[in-house]
This record gives structure tokens, C-alpha cells and sequence, in this order.
């Protein structure tokens, strides 16, 4: 791995898929043990983000589910009060 020094800055190959590859991640929160760069990182999200985005995912799931059982509950609660 050949690695070029340009402005004080290490600049990092592009990844390969290899098996020992560390890619940089898009917040260059790995920068100190990332040993390669993608092509286009916006286009490729780390894992991370798409950790972050499934977990909002499942937050809305959770959040629409609780509205939907407190309206069941607030229907229930109106039949049973009509019925007595």
C-alpha cells in the first residue's frame, strides 16, 4: 500500500474491497486506523450511519405503534364507559 503525503495530510488509497481494509468513515471518526478512502463517500454510508438510520426507522415504527395502541386503548375505554 503506497500512501502519498500532500499538504501535511496522509491521503488514503481507495478502497478495494479487501478483506483487511478499514474504511475512512464519513464523519473521519476512524481516521487514525482507516487504511483506505471510498470513491464516493456520500454515496456509500458507513455503518454508522446506516446503524443510525435503522435505529430512527425503528423509533418511528415504535412511536406510530404506541399511537396506535393509545388509540385502541382511548376506544376501548369510550365502549366500556358507553356500555355501563
Amino acid at each position: 500500500m503506497t500512501m502519498q503525503m500532500t499538504g501535511g495530510w496522509v491521503e488514503l488509497p481507495y478502497c478495494t474491497g479487501a478483506p483487511d481494509e478499514k474504511p475512512l468513515n464519513l464523519l473521519l471518526e476512524n481516521a487514525m486506523f482507516a487504511t483506505c478512502q471510498h470513491q464516493a463517500p456520500l454515496s456509500r454510508p458507513d455503518k454508522k450511519e446506516a446503524e443510525e438510520k435503522a435505529a430512527i426507522i425503528a423509533a418511528k415504527a415504535a412511536e406510530e405503534a404506541d399511537g396506535l395502541a393509545a388509540q385502541n386503548s382511548q376506544a376501548d375505554a369510550a365502549r366500556s364507559i358507553g356500555k355501563k
